[in-house]
């Protein structure tokens, strides 16, 4: 009993902090602090998590100084499952605007600053490190069958003989073991060539509460996954275009390829064309709606998990109310129809 009323005076406590935090949903936020399940009605908030996300997305948040962030962090470390399964709840936004702003600053360096995003980096981190303490330096190994041996699945087109074992006298029938995820060091901070692993650490967390998570941030994720692939850029398809048609009076010979100069000319235009749009402001507009970025494997595994596993089960859709559950199939197809796989073996941003 005692264990019980003080978790549920710890999430209290946590959320009337958070409501001074955004004094714009203080009356929702009282109203969930006082139900039964504090923590649990906080997750399944859609206003908490509206007021919060558009807090996140906030072009200064972030920093070091960032409250929001602070709360986030410190609300991790209180050890509850339940609060701590609300702060999963705003990873996907947290990762999708960090790297976005990374990636537009590694682009853009010579002319801004480097954003301070510490406070970002420092939720990041205490996640991975959770994960580190967890894994103890072990890796995670999965067994690979031996698809030649028969199983309760299938029958194997080769019938072993009844007069020998195959799996002593063959050793490559023997059961096969794969590194799942190598053995996590620990961090002290978010370097560029770790970036996307921490990343990655964070959102596989997230992905082993996925059925805890509400529909909102599960679909939040699919879409931050196609903003990533370049779902929402215009000049994504004037790039693909251009690399998979070739120009008029494009020849190839036994010298290698040839051409006019239609080719550097088309390419000047879209570089102009791009340089236009950034002198009219519009690329703001569209880096709110996400910026295509690498996507290393690190990345891509926990993204495509999601993306294949949240409407698992009605997990999105008609249970919860979500007229467009279409999206989340738009998504899906969009992210793994766009996906640049060089950019995959990319950890730099």
């Amino acid at each position: 009993m005692h264990s019980w009323w003080e978790s549920i005076s710890k999430a209290r406590t946590r959320i009337h902090l958070l409501s001074t935090l955004l004094p714009g949903t203080s009356s929702v936020l009282s109203f969930l602090a006082d139900s039964d399940r504090p923590a649990r009605s906080l997750l399944l908030s859609s206003a908490a998590y509206s007021s919060i996300s558009s807090s996140l997305s906030s072009p200064s948040s972030g920093s070091d100084d960032d409250s929001l962030c602070l709360w986030l962090y410190d609300t991790f470390l209180s050890a509850d499952s339940e609060l701590r399964l609300v702060v999963l709840c705003y990873i996907p936004l947290l990762s999708s605007f960090y790297l976005s702003r990374i990636h537009s600053s590694s682009t853009t360096s010579a002319i801004s600053p480097t954003p301070n995003l510490a406070g970002f980096e420092a939720l990041l981190l205490v996640l991975y490190s959770s994960e580190v303490k967890a894994h103890s330096g072990i890796p995670v190994l999965i067994s690979i069958p031996d698809l030649s041996q028969p199983s309760l699945y299938h029958s194997s087109r080769n019938p072993p003989s009844n007069k020998s074992n195959p799996i002593n006298n063959n050793p490559s029938s023997r059961p096969l073991v794969g590194v799942l995820s190598p053995p996590l060091e620990p961090q002290m901070a978010v370097k560029s060539t770790k970036r996307a692993s921490i990343v990655g650490i964070a959102l596989d967390c997230y992905y082993k509460q996925i059925s805890q998570m509400p529909s909102w941030s599960k679909l939040d994720f699919c879409k931050f996954s196609a903003d990533w692939a370049s779902q929402d850029c215009p000049c994504k398809s004037d790039f693909d275009d251009f690399t998979t048609q070739k120009p008029d009076n494009f020849t190839e010979n036994s010298h290698g390829l040839s051409g006019d100069s239609r080719g550097h000319n088309e390419i000047e235009d879209v570089v102009e064309e791009i340089q236009h749009l950034r002198s009219e402001g519009r690329d703001d507009e569209l880096r709110s709606q996400g910026v295509r970025i690498p996507l290393p494997w690190e990345l891509l595994q926990p993204a495509l998990r999601n993306c294949l596993a949240a409407h698992y089960a009605d997990a999105i859709g008609p249970c919860y109310g979500i007229p467009n559950y279409c999206d989340v199939w738009v998504s899906i197809y969009s992210f793994l129809s766009m996906l640049d796989f060089e950019s995959m073996y990319s950890v730099h941003y």
